[in-house]
């Protein structure tokens, strides 16, 4: 039948001789804990007990954390020790949490232990909005101590001054007052974040710093320092931040000309250093004197 118009009543409709399955009923069984999985025939599966069993055992919690504990006790991973005190901790189990192994340098641990600490701190506060957050944020102040022994320190806000008050309050010399041929009397103002404040036996907090103050000229050559080997604080808190007043004379042998002076800061403590600096412009007495 090819080239010609075909239509569905044009072909006969032979009944069907073979019975239709039918679906009678559907069956749903839950499996008992702990029910054995039977052995299955590859392919197709029909006519077999059938269960939701997984294929295989699951692994518990302690389990888990014994082979993870296992494998720290072996000192090969210390990726290994992190994930099993992450674990306790997830668990609640905050002492176990931060009993690291002796393997782990102590700077590692107390760094370790304080971010614990916070996390522990948050998770209460997650579990009650309304819960004080004193803890916490005490706990993210030992944090930032923890990690001042990894970073340097930052200096800023560096300024010369004719009146220093305290942080952040100070009156700035004006730029006229920077004159060459004259000894120039200021007050170097500095900032100083990111640094450490141990505690004393007495219960008070002590911070070092030791400072140098050098100036160059546009060409990059080092024309005047002075220094300050050891600044010693001691505060009934640990200080979150820290400025530096230093009366100093520039010298009258200093040409007119454009310069900058860096402000070198050691923290004594931590053996880390940062540095600041201020451009500033010596002008020739004639041109002050004309207003320019």
């Amino acid at each position: 039948m090819a080239n010609t118009h075909v239509a569905l009543a044009d072909i006969p409709i032979v009944p069907s001789q073979r019975p239709v399955p039918a679906l009678l009923s559907v069956g749903v069984r839950v499996p008992a804990p702990g029910s054995p999985n039977p052995s299955l025939p590859a392919g197709r599966t029909t006519n077999v007990a059938l269960d939701m069993s997984a294929p295989e055992a699951s692994v518990s919690w302690e389990q888990l954390l014994s082979q993870l504990e296992a494998e720290t006790k072996e000192g090969r991973d210390v990726g290994a020790e992190w994930r099993f005190r992450l674990m306790l901790l997830a668990l609640g189990r905050d002492a176990q949490a931060q009993a690291f192994s002796s393997t782990i340098p102590s700077d590692a641990r107390s760094l370790a232990a304080a971010l614990f600490a916070v996390v522990a701190s948050v998770r209460e506060l997650f579990r009650d909005p309304n819960a004080p957050a004193e803890a916490a944020l005490q706990h993210v102040d030992e944090l930032t101590h923890a990690l001042s022994s990894h970073v340097d320190p930052v200096v800023s806000g560096v300024a010369l001054c004719r009146r220093v008050v305290t942080f952040g309050v100070h009156e700035a010399m004006p730029a006229a007052d920077l004159v060459s041929g004259k000894g120039v009397q200021t007050i170097v103002y500095s900032e100083v974040r990111r640094f450490r404040s141990e505690s004393k036996a007495d219960g008070q907090f002590e911070t070092r710093l030791a400072t140098r103050l050098e100036l160059f000229s546009a060409d990059g050559k080092s024309v005047w320092n002075k220094e300050e080997p050891e600044i010693v604080d001691v505060c009934r808190r640990r200080r979150t931040d820290f400025f530096i007043a230093q009366r100093v004379t520039l010298p009258p042998t200093l040409p007119a000309g454009d310069y900058v002076l860096k402000v070198f800061v050691e923290d004594k403590l931590s053996g880390r250093a940062g540095e600041g600096r201020l451009p500033l412009t010596i002008q020739a007495p004639i041109s002050v004197a004309q207003g320019g």
